[in-house]
């Protein structure tokens, strides 16, 4: 297996697969929360006539408004072709598409293929380092194979660069998608105490709890003024004041995520930065990390504001979905024309790839 991959190798790798087009009836195999969040995107490209899934709990069931449909179903569509938003799980699925005679392939090389010009401008807006993880992570995700992933990582996920490790005695650090506080804490951790705001917004009961204990302890060791960190049980999206379904995955009752499917949910609040900075008052931010199940996009969107006129530094999820590796970049350069972008790989599989963004 070759560790250093270049972009040359992306396009090669692309010429030898055979793709969906507007004729197949496709068929979108993994009806879990990674197919929900990508089928209303490939909706707008391709004729998906149905979800599929190994679990026969989601059979007969609508995901997204799109019928889910057994394994053994699938042969009944005109021209049908299988797409897979589960990478990870894509060598099993592959190998059983291949027993019944589907042509299929990742979402990520069909999407990656359609915008592969896209793709090659943020290839070459970034540094060197980043150049190697960003087309090595593409390539892992188009071939669906995580073995060359554990030679990409780094550690200090959010703070890789030194430009968001060392930062100013005046920093504002915005944490969208706390979870139990562990990244507001190495923020805290990183500056010794010295900092003007923190605001930390989680939507999930028990984390938000954890993290407030954790927070808690942090304040008291460093005596902090009460207001200087604000912990917030909402979800951060493009609409201000607005409600959203909101589920606890099973078995994990830390994590959780936001869906269009409205059975078994918990109702939460929505903000946007430039409602809730506005509503506070508070002109400025200095340091903004998300990492929102797939919502980033409608985060951004939701303060593209109080971002052109701060230029805070990012760091950003972008590995829930495979259309953000490059509409983000893209979008916050045209944003921010001054913007810097890194790339960095945080974990041995297909989660956690960060973009770095700052001036």
């Amino acid at each position: 297996m070759e560790l250093t991959v270049t972009w040359s190798d992306i396009e090669k790798e692309l010429s030898t697969y055979t793709l969906p087009n507007e004729h197949n009836d496709v068929v979108l195999f993994g009806a879990g929360f990674l197919g929900e969040t990508e089928a209303p995107l490939l909706k707008n490209e391709l004729n998906i006539v149905a979800f599929s899934d190994n679990d026969p709990k989601k059979w007969k069931k609508e995901i997204a408004g799109i019928p889910c449909v057994a394994p053994e179903r699938i042969t009944q569509y005109k021209n049908v072709f299988v797409l897979v938003p589960v990478i990870k799980h894509y060598p099993q699925i592959a190998k059983q598409m291949q027993e019944l005679g589907i042509p299929h392939c990742t979402v990520d090389a069909y999407v990656v293929s359609k915008y592969l010009s896209e793709y090659a401008k943020v290839y070459q807006m970034l540094d060197e380092t980043s150049r190697h993880i960003y087309a090595g992570m593409l390539l892992s995700r188009i071939q669906g194979d995580a073995s060359r992933i554990p030679y990409l990582c780094e550690e200090k996920q959010y703070f890789a660069l030194p430009q968001f490790r060392f930062c100013g005695i005046h920093e504002v650090f915005v944490d969208c998608g706390a979870y139990t506080g562990e990244n507001s804490q190495e923020f805290i951790q990183n500056q010794v105490g010295v900092f003007d705001k923190i605001y930390a917004f989680e939507a999930n009961p028990a984390a938000l709890m954890a993290m407030q204990r954790r927070l808690a302890w942090e304040r008291d060791m460093w005596l902090f003024k009460g207001e200087q960190i604000v912990c917030e049980r909402k979800f951060v999206g493009r609409e201000h004041g607005q409600r959203v379904a909101f589920h606890v995955m099973e078995g994990n009752p830390t994590n959780s995520f936001v869906s269009v499917d409205e059975s078994d949910a918990e109702w939460i609040g929505t903000v946007s930065l430039d409602g809730y900075f506005a509503e506070k008052g508070e002109e400025r931010i200095t340091f903004l990390k998300a990492d929102i199940e797939g919502a980033e996009w409608d985060m951004l969107h939701g303060g593209q504001g109080i971002i052109q006129r701060s230029k805070p530094k990012m760091a950003l999820s972008i590995y829930h979905n495979i259309y953000d590796f490059f509409r983000i970049p893209l979008l916050l350069k045209e944003w921010v024309p001054e913007y810097r972008f890194a790339v960095r790989q945080h974990w041995n599989s297909f989660e956690e790839t960060v973009l770095y963004c700052y001036v």
